[in-house]
């Protein structure tokens, strides 16, 4: 699946309710800067998972195998979802 640029700035422009999951994790990988290195990390990403909801049946082990180049970008992403999960209770 190809990522668009521009989810930063998107999300920033018209707000994170306004995003598709891919441009979701785009933004948020984005924020790690080296956009090369994001751009194959976002494809890898997709390409494991499939769809967001196979992330939450990953492994730890699993999940540190997808961002093994950032791996800042695993215990970053496990915390956003964490925050998420405690916003909405």
């Amino acid at each position: 699946m190809e990522i668009q640029d521009g989810a930063k700035a998107k999300l920033k422009k018209v707000g994170a309710e306004n995003l598709s999951n891919e441009e979701l994790v785009r933004a948020f990988l984005d924020s790690f800067g080296q956009s090369q290195k994001i751009n194959q990390l976002t494809n890898h990403f997709w390409d494991t998972i499939g769809d967001i909801a196979g992330y939450g049946l990953l492994s730890q082990n699993e999940k540190r195998k997808i961002f093994k180049n950032l791996p800042d970008a695993t215990v970053a992403l496990e915390a956003g979802i964490e925050l998420g999960r405690r916003i909405q209770k």
